[in-house]
């Protein structure tokens, strides 16, 4: 863990298998505290790799979702409508190795941003940019700036962006392969193995970092570019990369993301 001298608004820490990083411009720091406080709160009702969390105990049989804290009911309902909404191309309940688990990881970790950052807005900070390993969430741009510049990581290159787009008070969530290989299963506990487009990449652009997470992992598993679930009035956009290199985006995202010219 390292942090960012007092007053500065800027700190990285671990959490939820991942590094986050915070910029709130001219936040104190007892609110970057609170920021931080509250992920390890929930992490510790959320978190898939802690033995004692409400998550393991449910899946264990050892608490009901009645049970559980009004938060975590609060996820696995939220979860329960996504999995209506995609037709199952996301389950935060997928068979693995034989087993039906409770993995609400892809919708609750944008959950648990959004939910610390409500300490950030009760003290005023307005402007602020959230790095969860590489899904974003920022709100108003910095002073003098007109947005804040974000690039997507190219698939097949770690160090290069393929995309870059400007965004203020939304969020953007990328699944892929990307370092953490074949690691997204679908309904049926396997491997996605990508039919349709053979997607590399999706990016999910939106007003809320969870939903987009959430559909990013959907639209990825299934493999298609736009899925015939996917609403036409969905306030979210889809910017995907194929197997060929090949980058594609709905409309409502066209005029807002810039493309390198080696991959349109």
């Amino acid at each position: 863990m390292s942090e960012t001298p007092a007053g500065d608004g800027r700190r990285i820490e671990h959490h939820m298998g991942t590094t986050i990083t915070l910029h709130a411009v001219g936040a104190p720091r007892e609110a970057v505290d609170r920021f931080f406080a509250e992920i390890r709160t929930l992490e510790t009702c959320l978190s898939r790799f802690r033995h004692d969390s409400e998550v393991m105990r449910i899946e264990r049989g050892e608490l009901t979702v009645d049970e559980a804290s009004p938060r975590v009911r609060e996820v696995l309902i939220r979860c329960d409508s996504l999995r209506s909404a995609t037709r199952g191309a996301f389950d935060h309940r997928p068979v693995i190795d034989g087993r039906r688990r409770l993995d609400p990881n892809a919708f609750a970790k944008g959950w648990i941003i959004e939910q610390a950052l409500i300490h950030l807005r009760m003290a005023g900070v307005c402007s602020y940019f959230v790095n969860a390993g590489g899904d974003v969430v920022v709100g108003d741009a910095p002073h003098g700036q007109s947005a804040w510049r974000v690039g997507i990581t190219h698939p097949d290159d770690p160090a290069a962006v393929f995309a870059r787009l400007d965004l203020v008070r939304s969020a953007i969530a990328t699944s892929g392969r990307y370092e953490r290989g074949d690691h997204i299963r679908c309904a049926d506990g396997t491997a996605a193995a990508l039919g349709g487009d053979v997607l590399t990449s999706v990016s999910v652009i939106g007003p809320e970092l969870a939903t987009a997470d959430a559909l990013a992992t959907a639209v990825f598993a299934g493999g298609e570019q736009r899925p015939r679930w996917w609403r036409r009035d969905s306030p979210c956009g889809i910017v995907s990369v194929d197997a060929s290199g090949r980058v594609r985006l709905t409309e409502n995202v066209a005029d807002a993301v810039s493309v390198g010219a080696d991959m349109r």
